[in-house]
């Protein structure tokens, strides 16, 4: 299922119940160009950075708030949630 989405011109990000991320091209593709493996639960939201195009956060049900440069297949950062 997905639990968020968020676009640019060309790019478009889904976020999953899975914990997924996926990256798609508008203009070429049906299918994901990139699966991010994310979370450990749900991925809730997803919003690219508007500053710096590559980058994006995703948010989600463990906790945890990521930030993301989509030429890279882990996060740059990782924020816990205190309790």
């Amino acid at each position: 299922m997905v639990t968020s989405v968020h676009s640019t011109d060309a790019l478009i990000l889904s976020s999953h119940e899975d914990g997924q991320i996926r990256l798609w091209d508008k203009r070429t593709s049906s299918k994901p160009i990139n699966t991010f493996k994310a979370h450990s639960k749900w991925t809730s939201a997803v919003r690219f950075n508007p500053q710096l195009s590559n980058n994006f956060s995703s948010g989600s049900h463990d906790r945890t708030l990521k930030i993301w440069d989509m030429r890279c297949s882990f996060p740059l950062q990782n924020i816990q949630a205190e309790q």
